[in-house]
């Protein structure tokens, strides 16, 4: 059950909001800084094309500095070791870094000392309660809908952004549209392996 009712998220507006703009920022710094750290260029059209690799070379987990890291099915993890702050990083919506999960964006918000303590009570930091706030701020105009790498069929949500740049291909797309990379069994092998971890 949510911990949460409609009313309160629009008497809070402008908290979530400014938690949705410092939650996209810092995604973007850490996945940025862990790039560096890695050696590894972003592949923009779909991030996670370049992290995948970390997924089954068993150094899917791993430090830096104070943050510890885990990849995982469509995101990487970050938990600070100190503060105990986490959030989850997407890698499938371009170079939208903010894309915002009910579950990963309450416990963000839970975790997070600068909110603390919150204006209202978040005794259940759960999925439902992320979906009553993502709702209630996606009706009210201040949020987007946005398209995934992956599938045509999955869509996420982010604050809005006029500058924020079309995603361009799917991975549907790029395998179905395009007869030559049908033929490529390495490549659909690649995407089967891709598509099975979303977990």
């Amino acid at each position: 059950m949510p911990s949460i009712s409609r009313e309160t998220v629009e008497k809070h507006l402008d908290f979530f909001v400014q938690c949705a703009a410092d939650y996209r920022t810092l995604a973007t710094e850490l996945i940025h800084q862990l790039a560096k750290q890695l050696v590894v260029e972003i592949n923009y059209s779909c991030p996670l094309i370049s992290f995948n690799p970390y997924r089954y070379s068993g150094n899917d987990s791993g430090k830096m500095g104070n943050w510890q890291y885990y990849f995982h099915g469509f995101h990487c993890r970050f938990y600070h070791l100190i503060t105990q702050q986490s959030i989850e990083v997407p890698l499938t919506y371009g170079k939208e870094f903010g894309e915002l999960d009910p579950a990963f964006f309450v416990e963000y918000i839970a975790s997070t000392r600068q909110y603390q303590p919150l204006p209202f009570s978040l005794e259940n930091p759960c999925y439902p309660t992320g979906e009553v706030i993502l709702n209630t701020m996606l009706e009210l105009e201040y949020l987007d809908v946005i398209p995934s790498n992956i599938s045509v069929n999955i869509k996420g949500v982010a604050l809005k952004n006029s500058r924020r740049e079309p995603i361009p291909f799917t991975f549907d797309e790029l395998l179905w549209n395009h007869k030559p990379l049908r033929k490529r069994k390495c490549l659909k092998l690649f995407l089967k392996r891709l598509l099975s971890f979303n977990n």
